[in-house]
């Protein structure tokens, strides 16, 4: 019977979490498949985020046709990218670099990497309240130098690596 138990007590909690996963108005998990960050499984908790933290949210409107066009992500799909700049921040895109509090942080291509066009987020002074810049880690991801900063009430929760690696 001891035995029995943990077996029982994973099942009951793997049950727990599949049906707060179905009945939560936001996603808990999240498989990330772009290459912008770790592939793997990211738990997805509302909370507060802070400079750095791995935000989730939706693809933005004005860009989610170019999105689905490109076959970047499903059509529920979900972004994630670390919140780079809030309000007060300096931000600029002059010269063609994303540039965040004098700190720079790349390039804004023109093109993706098939050579197809890509939007521009043309900025150049300080953030208000109600949004924020979210960027990768990588210099040719999709993030806040194309699509401009989100709306605070776009963000969905803040991510946590799970399992990361490409053995799924």
């Amino acid at each position: 019977m001891r035995r029995f138990i943990p077996l029982l007590s994973s099942c009951v909690f793997i049950l727990l979490i599949a049906l707060a996963s179905v009945f939560s108005p936001f996603p808990l998990f999240i498989y990330n498949t772009t290459d912008s960050l770790p592939h793997g499984i990211y738990l997805v908790v509302p909370r507060e985020y802070r400079y750095g933290d791995l935000v989730v949210f939706r693809v933005p409107d004005d860009v989610r046709t170019l999105v689905r066009e490109r076959q970047w992500l499903p059509d529920d799909g979900f972004l994630m990218k670390r919140v780079a700049a809030l309000p007060g921040d300096r931000v600029s895109t002059a010269g063609g670099h994303f540039v965040i509090e004098e700190s720079d942080y790349g390039l804004v291509l023109d093109t993706d990497s098939m050579g197809r066009p890509m939007p521009g987020f043309d900025f150049c002074g300080i953030l208000e309240e109600g949004v924020v810049v979210a960027l990768a880690g990588s210099g040719n991801s999709f993030d806040s130098r194309y699509y401009g900063p989100l709306p605070v009430d776009a963000i969905i929760g803040v991510a946590f690596p799970l399992v990361l690696g490409d053995c799924f």
